[in-house]
């Protein structure tokens, strides 16, 4: 499949582009594969490869502009390491509309979303301030490195996840590296105590295959992401 392919199949079926329920949205993600794709599909074994996964949670592509970047990505890598792939979209309900983010730290505390891509700069030096204990936190003393550490690091978001603060949070969305590609992606991050967020799941390019929405268990808990990711990607590792 071409990359001009790619594009128009993720406008076509893009599923926030058809469906604007008040408090529903929809993600993506990706699954490498070798042969024959598997009948079943867990999805909680097809979170987005990112080089610096925030444990016990699964990232996915978010936004038609950032999936179709995905998409692209997931393309080329596929091709250069002989494998195929396939595309994972899933829906996501809140009790909230969607498109009400707040842009303030003050306003972050119990809401369902937060977008750190429409937080100002000088809130993410405030957000890490308060919230991440980092050895390099004397790093962040200007806005362009506090973004840039923030795409680079992702994983330190975990501090923020997993605060009482934020305790309601089920999706955050924010610019991050993947394993996939040179160029930071905008991925949405669903916190794994907050799996049942996730409605239904539906393989696009392989319609007959079935999609599993069965939750992280303890073990995969114990399981760090970037493990899982390892494992989701280990087998294109063999055609380097």
């Amino acid at each position: 499949m071409a990359k001009k392919e790619v594009i128009n199949v993720a406008e076509e079926h893009d599923g926030n582009k058809n469906k604007k329920e008040k408090g529903e949205t929809v993600m993506s993600t990706v699954f490498f594969f070798e042969g024959s794709l598997p009948k079943t599909i867990n999805l909680k074994d097809c979170g987005f490869p990112l080089t610096k996964p925030i444990d016990d949670s699964f990232p996915a592509l978010y936004g038609h502009i950032g999936k179709q970047a995905g998409f692209i990505a997931a393309k080329e890598y596929a091709d250069k390491h002989r494998l195929q792939f396939t595309i994972i979209d899933f829906t996501i309900k809140f009790d909230t509309p969607v498109d009400t983010v707040p842009v303030k730290l003050e306003e972050l505390h119990n809401v369902e979303i937060v977008s750190l891509k429409r937080l100002p700069r000088n809130e993410i030096v405030q957000l890490y301030d308060k919230y991440i204990n980092d050895e390099q936190q004397h790093e962040l003393k200007d806005n362009k490195k506090a973004y840039i550490k923030m795409v680079e690091n992702p994983e330190l978001l975990s501090s923020v996840i997993n605060h009482d603060d934020f305790k309601d949070l089920k999706l955050m969305i924010y610019p991050a590296k993947t394993a996939i590609s040179d160029n930071p992606l905008t991925i949405g991050t669903i916190p794994n105590r907050h799996w049942d967020v996730i409605t239904s799941a539906v393989c696009r390019l392989h319609p007959n295959t079935q999609v599993s929405l069965e939750p992280p268990g303890k073990a995969d808990q114990r399981q760090t992401n970037e493990q899982k990711d390892q494992d989701h990607v280990k087998v294109a590792l063999l055609h380097k």
